[in-house]
């Protein structure tokens, strides 16, 4: 039996638009806590976008959390295309958890990380949640200003390892080798 002497690892991703800068001045001062007692690790995920960059600076000064930087809060901004996509891989590889809303990030629930809902933005991601939900991965946010305590219930609970469990298991896998076999059948030239 192998145990991991790190706290569990939280992913905030936000969105490309930025729409869910605003949720991270609600939970931070219920995650502080947990951050600050060695239960919990948090990234937040700007992106590529150095205004949404500035927007969680600025929150991370607002609830007097500096002394966290590195230390179990941090801030992924890359703001070239490829060094940014290496390094959420990389998050990824060590992600427990991800917070974000129902995006096309929704089909990294199959690696089996359960998937935490915001609010969707679009018909389109109604759908992706309804998706995930149906598979097991998705989970809904409750009230980001009690995060801390839901996060901890679904630790405990064995919530967050189901929806693990169910998202690497009934979702699909492999589907840009199913592309390029569709290709290949359709397009016998194509190398």
């Amino acid at each position: 039996e192998m145990k991991s002497t790190e706290p569990p690892q939280l992913t905030y991703a936000i969105g490309g638009a930025g729409a869910q800068t605003d949720l991270v001045n609600q939970f931070l001062p219920s995650l502080a806590p947990l951050i600050e007692r060695q239960k919990l690790r948090l990234t937040l995920v700007a992106g590529r976008r150095s205004d949404v960059h500035e927007q969680l600076q600025h929150a991370i000064q607002q609830h007097r959390l500096e002394s966290l930087m590195e230390n179990g809060l941090s801030v992924l901004y890359q703001p070239e295309m490829d060094s940014y996509f290496r390094a959420f891989n990389s998050l990824l590889a060590e992600t427990d958890m991800l917070w974000t809303k129902p995006s096309e990030i929704t089909f990294f629930g199959a690696l089996g990380i359960p998937l935490i809902f915001g609010p969707p933005v679009g018909v389109h991601e109604h759908f992706n949640r309804r998706w995930a939900e149906q598979n097991g991965v998705g989970l809904r946010q409750h009230d980001p200003r009690f995060a801390a305590d839901w996060i901890k219930d679904w630790l405990k609970d064995g919530t967050f390892a189901a929806a693990a469990w169910s998202g690497f298991v009934r979702m699909p896998k492999f589907g840009l080798y199913k592309i390029a076999e569709a290709i290949r059948k359709t397009h016998p030239n194509t190398p």
